[in-house]
């Protein structure tokens, strides 16, 4: 069976996700068959995806596919291990750069309607198990982690004071003091000079 030459070199090129440059030269190295005609070249279909699903190269696979090779399906929780952001997974996208459990949110159950937040039950930012992520507002996220004690509001001492308080009130006591004793250093030495 011969092959039939049905693809332009900018049709080739789409295809296998690459310049026209690079389709031309895989040509001229015998790598794809083409008939030249004039200053135009024509490659196989059939030629140009046998190539393709002979090479192993991430370009060719689909957006979810690159998603999931991200992913640590072994514990409870399936784990981004790509770039992270402030604790939560980040991927990029043809739109742009978005975040890792939002997109495995949109794969399952469709686009996030405007105004949500997709929210964890795992209170794990990096988890992306699609049953582990809920749509809520911003309010309904707050009070979840209020609840489930992971807000900086909800993380009270003993006197009521949260942590970050009472870190912050500490280090101002030290100031004080450490001002304190510097002053009377200095009325010492002030003494001592006369």
């Amino acid at each position: 069976m011969t092959d039939v030459f049905d693809l332009s070199s900018v049709q080739a090129a789409k295809l296998l996700h690459v310049s026209v440059r690079h389709v031309r030269k895989l040509g001229e190295l015998k790598k794809l068959p083409t008939k030249r005609s004039g200053r135009f070249w024509y490659f196989s279909r059939q030629a140009i995806l046998a190539y393709r699903n002979s090479v192993s190269d991430n370009r060719w696979m689909t957006r979810e596919e690159r998603f999931w090779a991200k992913v640590d399906r072994t514990g409870d929780c399936w784990i981004w291990t790509a770039a992270s952001l402030g604790g939560y997974g980040q991927f990029g996208t043809e739109q742009g750069i978005q975040g890792a459990h939002r997109f495995s949110y949109e794969i399952v159950n469709g686009p996030i309607p405007s105004g949500l937040n997709v929210c964890h039950t795992c209170d794990t930012p990096l988890c992306v198990k699609p049953n582990h992520l809920f749509v809520g507002t911003q309010q309904e996220n707050v009070v979840d982690s209020y609840d489930k004690g992971r807000h900086k509001m909800s993380q009270k001492g003993k006197e009521g004071v949260s942590t970050a308080n009472k870190r912050r009130w500490a280090d101002t006591v030290a100031r004080q003091r450490m001002s304190a004793i510097m002053i009377d250093i200095w009325k010492v030495r002030k003494d001592i000079s006369k």
